[in-house]
């Protein structure tokens, strides 16, 4: 959980179809709210962001237009098909 100001640690994994960890190509992150409407434009997600093989990260303050949940998605092409890691992190007001 995440309160409204905080930054916050997006991150994606990504396999092969056979489960090794590869790097895709083309990586972009979406961020999306409550009513999955994607807040701003696609992000260019670059060697900058790489953790380690097939790990990326990328930091994000939260605005509070995300609204009680935020979404994210890293997208790319892996092994020429499209891969897409999703998930969402909870947003609150206060600390509950």
């Amino acid at each position: 959980m995440a309160i409204v100001g905080d930054t916050i640690r997006l991150k994606a994994k990504f396999y092969t179809w056979t489960g090794v960890v590869a790097d895709p190509e083309n990586i972009k992150l979406r961020i999306f709210n409550s009513y999955r409407k994607q807040l701003g434009e696609d992000i260019q997600i670059g060697h900058e962001h790489r953790v380690e093989a097939g790990t990326y990260q990328y930091e994000y303050t939260s605005t509070g237009q995300e609204g009680s949940i935020l979404f994210f998605e890293f997208s790319g092409t892996l092994e020429g098909m499209p891969i897409t890691n999703r998930s969402k992190v909870p947003i609150e007001w206060i600390k509950p």
